[in-house]
């Protein structure tokens, strides 16, 4: 799992970054074997969500949808 995280150069102000987490699908298969990846993912997202809205100088916060996040041709 790890988080990556980059400038949002639409954001109105200019300022907005994008961070998201990896795996972005609850199940990854290694070898012959399904991970349900969905708690580990979940206590990552609240962690996340804790540290961000923890800092008085971040304006806003947004989780996209599972529709809005999907990737074109994949």
């Amino acid at each position: 799992i790890w988080i990556g995280c980059g400038n949002y150069e639409e954001y109105p102000h200019g300022d907005g970054f994008l961070c998201f987490i990896h795996p972005d699908k609850p199940a990854i298969r290694r070898l012959f074997r399904k991970i349900d990846t969905t708690a580990d993912v979940g206590r990552v997202a609240n962690a996340l969500e804790k540290v961000l809205r923890g800092d008085p100088e971040i304006r806003d916060v947004r989780w996209w949808s599972e529709e809005e996040s999907q990737v074109p041709g994949r």
